[in-house]
C-alpha cells in the first residue's frame, strides 16, 4: 500500500499562452492612451477596438537560396569592401542585390523595410477597465474613524470543518486524517496479536490493510486472517496487498470553513465640477467630458465606497444628475467662484471632513470674468480637501486661470507623463494642475491625477 501525489505541472501550451496573454495585457495598457482619445465618450456595455502592436514569437527563418548568392565566392584583398558587390546591382534579379536597406535612399516608389504588425483587435470594455484601474488610485487617503463602513468583499476561508459540501472537500486533509485513523487501528491489531502470538508479528502494514479490507473492518475476524497468513494457513499475493485500500470514514472528511470577507474603507466623496459656458467649445467639452467618463468608471471599480457629485457651472453653479453632466449644452458668461462655494457648502453640509475623504476637480478652458473672486473662493475650499485637480483645456490667450493659480498657490513646475504639471504638495495642500492642449492629453492627466499611494494617517 503507498499514498502518491501527483506532481501536476502546465503543459508547454498553456505556459506560452499565459505568457502570451501578459504580453497583450501589457500592450493594451501602452495602447490605451489611443482608445481614450479615439473613444471620448461610450455606452457603459459592449466593446471597444483597441489598437495593439502584434507579437511574433522567435523562429529559425531559411535562407532565400537567391539571397546573397555571391557572397563569400572568391578571395578577398585586404581593403576591399565586402558590399561594393551588393550596391552595384541594378535590380531584385541581380547577383548583387539582396537587402531591402538599398533602396531606403531611392526617390519615390514604395519603400523596402517591413514595416511593423499592428492587430486591432475588440475587447470588453469591463476587461479594459479591469487592466488600467491597476494604475490608478485616489492620493492622500486618510483613515477616516468616523466615516469607515464594513464592505463585503466576497468569502475567504478561515479553516476546516467536518461538514459542508463536495466542492469544499478538503482531498489532501482528509487523506491524512484517514491515515492517522488507520494507523492507530493497526497499531492496536498489533497489540492484539502480539498478545496470542507471544511474540511481535513479522508482517507488513498492508497485510492489516488487507486483512480489515477482507474482513470488512472486523477487528477480530482481521485478528482470525492474520492467524491464518502467519501459520500458512493462507496466503495473500503481492498484487492484493498493493491493492489494499484505506477505506474513508465520515470522521476523516475535512471540508474549507468559509467566512465573510470584510474590509473597512473610508468614505471618500469627489466633486466633479466641469465648466459649460459659452466659451467652452465642442472639442473643449469632449475632452473634460472624456476626462471625467473614464475617471469615473475607473473609480468606480477601485473603491466600493466612494461618492461623486457632479456639479456644472457658467455664471452660476448646480449640483446635477450623471446623465446631465455627461449631456449639457449651455451658454453664458464664466465665473468659477460659484462652483466653488458650492462645494464648500456641500462639504459643510453633508461631507464633513472628519468622515469623509474629500476630492475635487474642475476642468474649464481658463476663462473666468472674475478671477480674483475665484482664487479667493479656491483658497477657502483647499483647507477642506485632500486634493484639488485642475484641468484646463484648449487653452488660449496670454493669461489664462491656470497663471491665476500659479501665482496665488506658488505651484512648482515637473514633467511627468509628458505634460507640464503645476503642483503643490505640503501638509495643508495637494494642488495639481495641467492644459490639456489636445486629446491626447487626456489619459496621462487621469494618470497624474489619480496617483496611487498608500493610505495614510
Amino acid at each position: 500500500m503507498s499514498v502518491q501525489q501527483q506532481d501536476w505541472k502546465p503543459e508547454q501550451g498553456e505556459k506560452d499562452a499565459a505568457r502570451h496573454r501578459e504580453i497583450i495585457k501589457e500592450e493594451v495598457k501602452k495602447g490605451i492612451l489611443d482608445t481614450v482619445i479615439n473613444t471620448p465618450i461610450i455606452n457603459k456595455k459592449g466593446k471597444l477596438k483597441v489598437r495593439i502592436r502584434g507579437k511574433k514569437d522567435y523562429h529559425f527563418r531559411h535562407k532565400d537560396p537567391e539571397e546573397f548568392r555571391d557572397v563569400g565566392q572568391g578571395k578577398g584583398k585586404k581593403g576591399d569592401v565586402i558590399d561594393a558587390q551588393i550596391k552595384k546591382g541594378k535590380g531584385p534579379g541581380d547577383s548583387g542585390i539582396g537587402h531591402p536597406d538599398d533602396f531606403d535612399d531611392a526617390e519615390g516608389g514604395a519603400g523596402g523595410e517591413p514595416g511593423e504588425d499592428w492587430i486591432e483587435t475588440e475587447m470588453d470594455i469591463e476587461e479594459i477597465f479591469d487592466i488600467v484601474t491597476e494604475e490608478i488610485g485616489l492620493p492622500k487617503l486618510k483613515k477616516k474613524k468616523e466615516g469607515q463602513i464594513e464592505v463585503q468583499k466576497g468569502w475567504k476561508p478561515s479553516g476546516t470543518k467536518k461538514t459542508g459540501i463536495p466542492p469544499r472537500l478538503k482531498k489532501k486533509l482528509t487523506v491524512q486524517q484517514a491515515i492517522k485513523r488507520w494507523s492507530g487501528i493497526i497499531l492496536g491489531l498489533k497489540q492484539m496479536l502480539e498478545e496470542k502470538l507471544g511474540k511481535k508479528p513479522d508482517l507488513d502494514d498492508q497485510h492489516y490493510v488487507w486483512a480489515l479490507n477482507s474482513a470488512k473492518l472486523d477487528k477480530d475476524k482481521a485478528i482470525e486472517i492474520l492467524l491464518k497468513i502467519i501459520n500458512g494457513e493462507r496466503k495473500v499475493n503481492k498484487k492484493d496487498l498493493e491493492n489494499a485500500t484505506i477505506i474513508l470514514d465520515e470522521d476523516d472528511l475535512r471540508y474549507t470553513k468559509l467566512e465573510q470577507d470584510i474590509e473597512y474603507e473610508s468614505n471618500a466623496v469627489i466633486s466633479a465640477i466641469m465648466d459649460v459656458s459659452g466659451s467652452m467649445g465642442t472639442e473643449k467639452k469632449l475632452i473634460a467630458r472624456s476626462f471625467y467618463w473614464w475617471s469615473y468608471e475607473m473609480l468606480k471599480r477601485v473603491y466600493q465606497n466612494v461618492e461623486i457629485v457632479f456639479i456644472i457651472h457658467h455664471a452660476e453653479a448646480q449640483v446635477v444628475s450623471e446623465e446631465r453632466f455627461f449631456h449639457t449644452v449651455q451658454s453664458g458668461g464664466t465665473l468659477c467662484a460659484p462652483a466653488y462655494m458650492l462645494t464648500a457648502d456641500l462639504i459643510h453640509t453633508t461631507y464633513p471632513p472628519e468622515a469623509w475623504n474629500i476630492y475635487t476637480f474642475h476642468f474649464s478652458d481658463g476663462e473666468d470674468f472674475d478671477r480674483k473672486a475665484g482664487v479667493k473662493s479656491l483658497k477657502n475650499l483647499l483647507p477642506l480637501v485632500n486634493a484639488f485637480g485642475y484641468g484646463e483645456t484648449l487653452p488660449y490667450g496670454s493669461h489664462s486661470l491656470l497663471d491665476d493659480y500659479i501665482d496665488a498657490f506658488d505651484l512648482d513646475i515637473e514633467e511627468v507623463e509628458g505634460l507640464e504639471v503645476y503642483f503643490r504638495d505640503d501638509k495643508d495642500t495637494y494642488f495639481i494642475a495641467t492644459a490639456l492642449h489636445d486629446r491626447e492629453a487626456i489619459w496621462p492627466t487621469i494618470k497624474v491625477f489619480f496617483r496611487k499611494d498608500e493610505e495614510v494617517e
